[in-house]
């Protein structure tokens, strides 16, 4: 074998094992359909935000918008509608974009956080705090209190 050029293969290199015929493809699992609680916590979310978007004010439509969590899943946040808040699509990916200016508009929370206990900016005009069907007024916590100074 000559020294320095590329090594000589006598059986080609796969990128799948092919199937026996007849065979079809395995696909993904199909996620489980939504629980009935879960549309009752998106039904809740719409109608305490009185069909407006929680995060910019802009009219949602009932089948087109997001449930956001606002303490993550990941992090046990529960299906619940005191911590959940009624947004359209793309601002719901504006506030994952954005974490440190959405924990400062309390649109999303630490892990150690109450959601429930936790203002937040309703369409950038008043602060609130949420309860299942309401809002109510609350003071802006400080930075220090979210951890932005840091």
């Amino acid at each position: 074998m000559k020294r320095g050029g590329p090594l000589r293969r006598y059986v080609g290199l796969r990128r799948f094992t092919p199937l026996p015929r007849g065979k079809v493809p395995m696909r993904r699992k199909v996620q489980p359909a939504k629980t009935r609680s879960w549309h009752e916590v998106r039904q809740l979310c719409f109608a305490r935000a009185d069909g407006r978007c929680d995060y910019c004010g802009q009219p949602l439509g009932f089948d087109a918008f997001d449930c956001h969590h606002r303490r993550r899943r990941s992090q046990l946040g529960d299906d619940n509608p005191i911590t959940c808040i009624a947004v359209h699509r793309t601002c719901h990916e504006v506030i994952h974009r954005n974490v440190r200016v959405s924990l400062l508009g309390g649109f999303l929370c630490k892990s150690w956080q109450d959601p429930a206990a936790r203002p937040m900016h309703l369409h950038h005009e008043t602060w609130v705090v949420p309860r299942r069907d309401r809002w109510d007024d609350a003071e802006p916590q400080s930075d220090q209190a979210i951890g932005g100074a840091s």
